[in-house]
C-alpha cells in the first residue's frame, strides 16, 4: 500500500468527505488486487461496506441519498433505507426456506473462505402471494448480515417516473454497494414480465439496466427481488438469480405459531381458541392475520375485557349489545367504511360478524 494513500485516507476522514474516503478505499483495494492479494482486497471492501449501519450518516451520505431521490419530489418516493430489527427466527418460514436463507447468510459471513471465481449466492428471487412474508424475510436477511435494507417498489418507479429511471436505477445499485445495503426490489414483475406477455418499452429498459448492474455487482452485495406473480416473469430472467425462493400460502401450523406468539407477548396468561381465531380472521395471509390479531388485542385491552379470546368475543365481544349496534347501523344503511370509523373495528371483521349473525337467524 502506498503511504500517500494512507495520508489521503486520513485527510478525507478528518474532512468528513465520504465520497473521497470511499474512492481512496477502493483505490487501496484495487492496488492490493494488482499485487495478487485478492483476499485482502475483498476484506478491505467488505470492512468499508459493513460500517454504515453502526454509525450516524454524514452530510455526504445524506447528499448521496438525496441524489438517488432527485427524480422524485422526496427521496422516499423512490427508495427507502430501512434499519431492520427483525431476525430470521422471527419470520414464519417452511424448513426448506429457512435452510436456503441460512445458507445464503452463512455464505456471505464466510465468503473469505471461497476461492477467486466462486462467489456466495447473492441474487435471490422471492415469489408468493401477498402477505406471506417476503418483505419481512428480506429485512431479516439484511439484519442477519448486519446491513441496512434499500427498499425500492418498481411498480411505483415505472408509474411515477416514466422515461427517467434508467440512470437512477444505476445510482440505487451504486448506493447499495457503497453504503453496505441489501437491495430489495419489490414488485419485480412490473419490469420483468415475459416478453410474450408485455410490450412496455420503459420496463424493458429498466430491466436491462438492473440485469447489467446485477452482473457487475461486487460479489458481497446482496440483491433480493420479490413478486406476487412468478408466472408472469420471463424464465430467462429467473435464471439470472442464484436462488428462487417460493413462499407458500399461510399454513395452519404457521398461523398457530403467529397467534401463540402474539398472545404470549401481549396478553400473557389469557385463554384463547386458536380454531375460532383462524376461522374468523379469514385465513388470507400472515399479514392479514397479524393485523386482525392486533385489532382484537387492542380492543380487548382498551375495553377492559378479561375473558378468553374466542368466538364469543370475536363475534360479539362477550356481550350482545355491540353486535346489536352493528346490526342497527347496517340496517340503517350506514356503509361499512363509516361503521369502521365509528367502531374502530376493521371492515372485514364487521362484514364477517354480520354475515355470521344473519346466517344464525336463518
Amino acid at each position: 500500500m502506498k503511504s500517500s494513500m494512507v495520508v489521503d485516507l486520513i485527510r478525507a476522514h478528518a474532512a468528513g468527505s465520504e465520497d473521497e474516503f470511499s474512492t481512496i478505499v477502493e483505490a487501496i483495494a484495487a492496488d492490493e488486487d494488482k499485487k495478487g492479494n485478492s483476499v485482502l482486497a475483498s476484506d478491505i471492501r467488505k470492512a468499508y461496506r459493513n460500517m454504515p449501519i453502526y454509525r450516524e450518516e454524514t452530510d455526504q451520505q445524506r447528499m448521496s441519498f438525496q441524489h438517488i431521490g432527485d427524480i422524485g419530489s422526496t427521496e422516499n418516493e423512490y427508495v427507502e433505507i430501512i434499519t431492520p430489527e427483525i431476525e430470521l427466527d422471527d419470520v414464519i418460514l417452511s424448513s426448506d426456506l429457512k435452510r436456503a436463507l441460512n445458507s445464503l447468510v452463512e455464505g456471505h459471513r464466510q465468503s473469505d473462505r471461497l476461492p477467486d471465481g466462486i462467489r456466495p449466492a447473492s441474487r435471490a428471487l422471492m415469489s408468493g402471494p401477498p402477505g406471506c412474508g417476503k418483505t419481512m424475510t428480506a429485512k431479516a436477511v439484511a439484519r442477519s448480515l448486519g446491513l441496512r435494507l434499500a427498499y425500492v417498489r418498481l411498480d411505483t418507479v415505472i408509474s411515477m417516473y416514466m422515461g427517467k429511471t434508467g440512470s437512477n436505477i444505476g445510482s440505487v445499485f451504486d448506493y447499495a454497494y457503497r453504503m453496505g445495503c441489501v437491495l430489495f426490489l419489490d414488485e419485480f414483475d412490473a419490469i420483468a414480465r415475459d416478453r410474450h406477455l408485455d410490450d412496455n418499452g420503459e420496463a424493458k429498459r429498466i430491466l436491462s439496466t438492473i440485469l447489467q448492474c446485477m452482473d457487475n455487482l461486487d460479489r458481497d452485495t446482496v440483491v433480493i427481488a420479490a413478486t406476487n406473480m412468478p408466472e408472469a416473469i420471463d424464465p430467462a430472467v429467473v435464471r439470472r438469480f442464484d436462488l428462487h425462493l417460493e413462499f407458500p400460502p399461510p399454513s395452519e401450523e404457521g398461523m398457530k405459531i403467529l397467534i401463540d406468539r402474539m398472545m404470549s407477548r401481549y396478553l400473557p396468561g389469557r385463554g384463547y381458541n386458536i380454531r375460532d381465531i383462524i376461522d374468523i380472521s379469514g385465513r388470507t395471509s400472515y399479514a392479514h392475520l397479524e393485523t386482525f390479531m392486533e385489532s382484537e388485542i387492542r380492543e380487548a385491552i382498551l375495553s377492559g375485557y378479561e375473558g378468553p379470546i374466542d368466538r364469543s368475543f370475536l363475534l360479539g365481544k362477550g356481550d350482545e349489545e355491540p353486535m346489536k349496534e352493528l346490526v342497527r347501523m347496517h340496517e340503517s344503511g350506514i356503509p361499512l367504511r363509516r361503521m369502521e370509523e365509528l367502531t374502530g373495528i376493521p371492515r372485514s371483521t364487521i362484514s364477517y360478524r354480520l354475515r355470521r349473525y344473519y346466517d344464525s337467524k336463518e
